[in-house]
Formats: structure tokens, C-alpha cells, sequence
């Protein structure tokens, strides 16, 4: 971690004065960046967060700002955390990130400080955001930044690059004028960013991993060449997987991942039918072992249903239930020793893509939609996979706008139509793409 430098009196000047201008938006109800920074900026001078570290004579800083809340939208940043090192070999780089991202964030070699944000915000309140990146940037101000990438996340993350005392905050040019996860999207925030042209050749950015390397790109002025992910793991943590698989993989055993959880339920593809889809597989394979993981209520629960799913002596057999028994890091190591991810798209399926593990995952996205929608932007990238699409959308949700294509986010819906059989069949047809080493992603139906 690098030195703290800014004396106490410059920082309690700057918080002095956005907690003035957050008084000034109580009263009035009402929010204008561009006013914003004609009110900071003389504080930002008099309080020394205009002076370039090179003027200091000391290294530069540069912040990344992730505030995404889902370890997958995390480990879709780590090509750009590695680009941004390359780029900048020499500076203090910060990297913010959501709390339960933490575990995977803590060992990124990348980077020299790890800020972790707790808090969620209303963002449906401009008041409630304004709050959350004051508390937030009083962790900034113990430095001078020279240069804010905010890469992914709700627009506010410009407010708080700005807030945290970042002189040149990089940003593309704003892709519409709304958005619709806060009450204003990112053309508002125009004021408090430096735009920078999109990289030519574009890179195609509907693969999340390319979306997020977009700005990476364009600092670069090409497209960066390795985009593939990763995740940062200890030799405990792989010392705890190779002694929990040790004999399994002394027997040559076929080991697959389950993963039944997920952020939204709309994902969630039933237990009882994984449980089915696994006993499936060991009358084809008597010998293949299962390892579900997993954290959290939702996904003991869903351990529970998937065991009272199939007898005991199959599960005493073929599973190894490590659900709330493993770190992010340790089930990332698991996902490194086995031959397969069989599950939901949860951050789990791209931690099992970025450790080369293959991907056999229900969607419940419609096959008769384009497919620019989500399965376009989060399928496993760079590994063997096979994403099971639903044949047809349920009535409810035909005409559905959601980027999701099912519109019922609180339990399963459109998912529930996707069988076992299928599903089995995709299974087959990724053992084909594993053994002709195919990583070109497969949509079915």
C-alpha cells in the first residue's frame, strides 16, 4: 500500500464543501453535475487535488472504480485490470470494489490498493447516491489521483471518481440519454468526464469482457490483444482443493461441478432437475463424481431439495455438497481440477470459464428472440460451452423488453420449460466441443 500524503486540514476542506453543495441539493431537490463542479472546483485548487503527482514528485495515481455488485461483472474486469497495468507499469493503481468481491480482488496482482465498498445505494434516489459516494470519498481523498478509470457500474461511478478528488476521468461517449437502473444515465455526467474516441477497428462490445475493455482500448488506441480472465488464487487455496479431490483425481474420476444458485431467480433452473440431469450422466458414466457449490440461504436450500431429489446411496456415491463450506477463492480452485461447470449463470460459471473449465448452463432467455440479448453478453468466454436457450418465451413474456427476455424476476418462469432430456443432449454436445477443443460459444434450444 502506498504512502498517505494529503494532510488532514486539505481533506476536511473538499468534504466541508460537498457536504455544502449536498445541502444545497436537499434544499432545491435537484442535481446538476455541471453546477456541481463550478462549485468544487476552486476547493479541489485550494485544497492541492489539482497538482499532478509528477509536480509532487511522486509516482502517479491512477483508480479504477468497479461497482458492480455480482463476482461474475467482476472477473469480466480482470483482462482490463491487467491492460491497465501493462499501460501504466509505474503508477500507485487503487481498484474499487464491491465487498463480496473482495475475496478474488484481495490477491490481484495488479493493482497496489484494494478500497472495498460495503454499501448499497437507492438507486432510484439521487440524494441516497450522492450520500453513498461522499462516504466512500473520504477514503479517496488520503490520495491525489491523477487519472479515474470507471469502468463498470451504475453511471454514478463518474460522480464518485469526481467526488474522490480525480483530476481526468476517463469515459466513452455516452451510448444513450437515459439509463434505466438510475433516476439520470451517463449523458449527465458529461460535464465531470474526459471522452475518449471509441478504439477503431471497434472492438465488438456485446460480450461483457469486450464492453468492459472498451475505455481500455481506446487509452491504448487498439484493441488489446489478451482479453481472456482470470482469477487469483493462493497455494492454500489450491492446497484445500487438491486435498479434498485427492481421491477422486488419484482415480481418474470424472469430477463436475453443480451450481444451482444465482442473483435472480429467473436464472435458477430447479434442483430436482439437476438432480435428474446428474443421475442421467452416472448411468451413461457410473464413475463421475459431482461437487456442488455454492453460498448463501438460496443455495443450501437448493442442496437440500437437490439430495431429497435422489437416494441416498447415489448421493452417499456421487456427491460432495460443499455448499457454505468454500471461499470464492476455494471454489475457484476446485473449478480449476475438474472437467466440468454444470449450472446457472452465477459468478461462479465465469469464474469456472476464466480457469478453463468447461460450461453446460440453462438460460432463460427464448431461443426465438435476437440473440444480441443477455446470453450474447455473459456467455462463458474463451472455454468449450453450451448454453441451453428456452425454445419459447411463456405469454406473459413475448413481448417482454427486458435484456433478460423473461420478465417474472422473482422465481423461475420461462427456465422451468427447459427439460432434463435436453439439457442431456447438451451435455453430449459439449463432450464433442471439448474433445475438438471448440471455445466458440454454442446457443441451443
Amino acid at each position: 500500500m502506498r504512502k498517505k500524503f494529503v494532510p488532514q486540514r486539505d481533506i476536511d476542506l473538499v468534504v466541508g464543501g460537498l457536504n455544502k453543495y449536498f445541502q444545497r441539493m436537499v434544499e432545491t431537490h435537484t442535481f446538476n453535475p455541471a453546477e456541481m463542479k463550478n462549485f468544487m472546483e476552486p476547493i479541489f485548487t485550494e485544497a492541492g487535488y489539482r497538482r499532478t503527482s509528477v509536480e509532487m514528485n511522486n509516482t502517479p495515481n491512477v483508480l479504477i472504480i468497479h461497482s458492480h455488485w455480482g463476482v461474475g461483472d467482476f472477473i469480466s474486469l480482470s483482462p482490463s485490470l491487467r491492460a491497465l497495468r501493462q499501460i501504466y507499469s509505474d503508477a500507485n493503481i487503487t481498484l474499487i470494489v464491491n465487498s463480496g468481491s473482495g475475496n478474488l480482488a484481495e490477491l490481484c496482482p495488479y493493482i497496489d490498493e484494494l478500497i472495498l465498498n460495503p454499501a448499497r445505494y437507492n438507486w432510484r434516489d439521487f440524494l441516497s447516491i450522492y450520500q453513498w459516494n461522499v462516504e466512500l470519498a473520504k477514503k479517496l481523498l488520503l490520495s491525489r489521483y491523477d487519472l479515474v478509470f470507471p469502468l463498470a457500474g451504475f453511471p454514478s461511478i463518474f460522480l464518485l471518481g469526481y467526488m474522490g478528488g480525480g483530476q481526468k476521468i476517463f469515459g466513452l461517449p455516452p451510448k444513450s440519454d437515459n439509463d434505466i437502473l438510475e433516476p439520470f444515465g451517463d449523458k449527465i455526467y458529461k460535464p465531470l468526464m474526459i471522452e475518449v474516441p471509441r478504439p477503431n477497428p471497434r472492438v465488438n462490445e456485446a460480450n461483457i469482457f469486450s464492453a468492459r475493455m472498451a475505455l481500455v482500448d481506446s487509452i491504448a488506441q487498439h484493441p488489446i490483444t489478451n482479453r481472456e480472465g482470470e482469477v487469483w488464487l493462493s497455494a492454500g487455496d489450491r492446497a484445500f482443493a487438491c486435498d479434498l479431490l485427492s481421491a477422486e483425481l488419484s482415480n481418474g474420476r470424472k469430477i463436475y461441478v453443480i451450481c444451482m444458485g444465482g442473483s435472480a431467480p429467473r436464472k435458477q433452473w430447479q434442483p430436482q432437475n439437476y438432480a435428474r440431469l446428474a443421475q442421467m450422466i452416472v448411468k451413461q458414466e457410473p464413475d463421475t463424481k459431482f461437487v456442488i457449490l455454492g453460498g448463501g440461504h438460496i443455495d443450501e436450500q437448493e442442496a437440500t431439495m437437490f439430495r431429497q431429489s435422489v437416494d441416498e446411496k447415489f448421493f452417499n456415491e456421487h456427491i460432495i455438497n460443499l455448499t457454505n463450506m468454500c471461499t470464492y477463492r476455494q471454489s475457484g480452485a476446485i473449478l480449476e481440477l475438474v472437467d466440468m461447470y454444470i449450472g446457472n449463470d452465477t459468478g461462479t460459471m465465469h469464474m469456472a470459464a476464466a480457469t478453463k473449465t468447461p460450461v453446460l448452463s440453462p438460460n432463460c432467455y427464448s431461443a426465438e428472440r435476437p440473440l444480441g440479448g443477455i446470453p450474447a453478453i455473459v456467455y462463458p468466454y474463451h472455454v468449450p460451452s453450451v448454453t441451453v436457450l428456452v425454445e419459447h418465451a411463456l405469454p406473459e413474456c413475448r413481448d417482454s423488453k427486458d435484456g433478460w427476455g423473461c420478465r417474472i424476476a422473482n422465481r423461475p418462469h420461462c427456465i422451468t420449460q427447459i427439460t432434463v432430456e435436453k439439457m442431456f443432449e447438451a451435455y453430449n454436445i459439449l463432450k464433442e466441443r471439448i474433445a475438438a477443443n471448440n471455445i466458440e460459444p454454442l446457443f441451443i434450444s
